[in-house]
C-alpha cells in the first residue's frame, strides 16, 4: 500500500462487528486511528483498549446519516491525525421489509445510513485527500447489490446504489491520484446478522473478514469480494433470465 508511514486511517461504524475488527487489525498493524460511530460508550472502550496495548486511536460520537456530524468526523480526523490516508466508510443497517405491509419510512431509514452516510463521507473526505494529493476511500458495500431481493427490498436498493456511487467516483478520482475500493462480502456473524431468521451460507467470523478486508487494501484492489462461493452464486444470479430469477425467488416467504 503506497501510503506515507504511518498510516492515518479513519473508520466509521467502528463501534462492533467488521468496523471493530477492521480497526483491532490496523492498530496492531501499527496505524493511527480516528474512529466514528453513535455508540460513543462502546467506541470509548474500544480506544481505551487500543490505546492500552500500545497503538494510538481518538474517537468521535457520529450519526453518519446528519452531514454536520460527518463534517465534524473527518475533521477531528484531520485535527488528530494531520491527514486522513485511507478512510473506510463501513457503517451500515440491514433491515426486513415486505411489501404486504408495506412502509416506506424503512427504505428511507435504510438508504440514509447505507446510502448517504458514504456519500456524506465522501463529500468531505475528498477535499482532504485533493489537499494531501493522494489517499485511499474503501466503502462497504455487499453482495446483496446483485439483484432486487424479497425481504430486503430496501437493504438490496441501498446496496446496488452504493456500488454505484462507489464505482462512479473510482472512475472520477483516479485522474486526481485518489483511489476507491468497493469491499462486497457475504454473511459476517456480526449482531445484524443475528437477527436474519434464514439459512446464511458461508458464513465468516469478523476477523477473518478484517484480515481479507486489510489484505485487500493493501494490494489496492478495485474491489474486495469475499467469500468466493458467495461471489460466484451472486454473479450467477446477476446474469441468469429475469422469468427464471422472479420464479426462483417467488418460493422466499416471510417467517
Amino acid at each position: 500500500m503506497s501510503l506515507l508511514q504511518p498510516k492515518r486511517i479513519f473508520i466509521t461504524g467502528a463501534s462492533r462487528g467488521i468496523g471493530r475488527a477492521v480497526a483491532l487489525k490496523y492498530a496492531k498493524e501499527g496505524a493511527v486511528l480516528a474512529l466514528a460511530a453513535r455508540n460513543i460508550v462502546a467506541l470509548e472502550e474500544l480506544v481505551r483498549y487500543i490505546n492500552e496495548i500500545g497503538g494510538e486511536a481518538y474517537c468521535i460520537k457520529c450519526d453518519v446519516t446528519l452531514r454536520e456530524e460527518m463534517k465534524n468526523a473527518v475533521e477531528f480526523a484531520k485535527e488528530k491525525m494531520g491527514g486522513i490516508d485511507l478512510g473506510i466508510l463501513n457503517s451500515g443497517v440491514s433491515n426486513h421489509d415486505w411489501f404486504e405491509d408495506y412502509n416506506s419510512d424503512n427504505l428511507r431509514n435504510t438508504i440514509e445510513t447505507n446510502l448517504f452516510g458514504i456519500a456524506y463521507g465522501l463529500e468531505y473526505i475528498i477535499p482532504v485527500m485533493k489537499e494531501q494529493g493522494f489517499g485511499i476511500i474503501a466503502g462497504v458495500s455487499s453482495f446483496a447489490d446483485f439483484r432486487g431481493m424479497p425481504g430486503s427490498s430496501s437493504y438490496a436498493a441501498s446496496k446496488i446504489a452504493v456500488s454505484y456511487l462507489l464505482q462512479a467516483a473510482r472512475i472520477e478520482l483516479k485522474n486526481i491520484g485518489l483511489k476507491v475500493i468497493t469491499i462486497r462480502f457475504g454473511f459476517i456473524r456480526t449482531d445484524m446478522t443475528k437477527k436474519n431468521n434464514f439459512y446464511m451460507p458461508f458464513m465468516l467470523e469478523p476477523d477473518d473478514a478484517a484480515n481479507r478486508i486489510y489484505n485487500g487494501i493493501e494490494k489496492e484492489k478495485k474491489y474486495i469480494n469475499f467469500p468466493l462461493p458467495m461471489f460466484l452464486l451472486t454473479n450467477l444470479a446477476r446474469i441468469i433470465p429475469q422469468p427464471m430469477y422472479e420464479f426462483a425467488l417467488g418460493f422466499r416467504k416471510r417467517k
